[in-house]
């Protein structure tokens, strides 16, 4: 597994990955809404697009292995059914920057993944592993970094099927994503897959 330089900002969660195909065609909707002019800036690689459920710190290089071995731990014991994730509305996160996440959302919520981030915190508080404190959470996936003022709007559905849960460590600002740990849904995750 590659490895981070010590002084390379990182980011810890668990999240939801498309399957390389269904991130493909997610990043075709972004690429599409970019040129009917809906959307401008910065698009997401294909690789890199997810919905995060839970953060778990962040920091300069690798998170310690012992950190990363409890947490696989504490969410082996979650189960959950595999679901389907559906995005209808593409709306701007107002970040009072210049450059903002323009996102794809639910208009229902996105409920299971709501509830999974609920089984996964609850999963880890039990074994005491203590996590940023988040005021809010709204479940999306962001399909490029653009100009704050733009407005939000409704698109097709575009949907993508749910069979696992990983644990990313995200290389900020350099376009990495690397798997830590997954778990298939919908079936025993009494196993990380790494």
């Amino acid at each position: 597994m590659d490895e981070p330089s010590h002084d390379q900002r990182t980011n810890v969660f668990f999240a939801l990955k498309p399957a390389p195909g269904d991130a493909h065609r997610l990043h075709d909707v972004g690429r599409n809404l970019e040129r009917r002019g809906m959307i401008r800036g910065r698009r997401v690689a294909p690789a890199c697009l997810h919905l995060s459920l839970v953060g778990v710190g962040g920091g300069r290089g690798r998170i310690p292995p012992d950190a990363v071995s409890a947490m696989k731990r504490a969410v082996a014991e979650v189960r959950f059914p595999a679901f389907e994730i559906v995005f209808d509305r593409v709306v701007t996160f107002r970040t009072g920057q210049v450059r903002a996440p323009i996102v794809a959302i639910d208009s229902n919520d996105a409920i299971e993944a709501m509830a999974l981030r609920l089984a996964i915190r609850a999963a880890l508080e039990a074994k005491g592993i203590r996590l940023p404190v988040r005021s809010s959470f709204a479940p999306h996936m962001t399909l490029c970094w653009g100009e704050s003022d733009q407005p939000e709007f409704p698109i097709a559905p575009i949907s993508w099927p749910v069979h696992e849960m990983c644990l990313v460590e995200s290389w900020v600002g350099a376009g990495r994503h690397l798997a830590l740990a997954t778990w298939p849904l919908g079936r025993s995750t009494s196993r990380a897959h790494v």
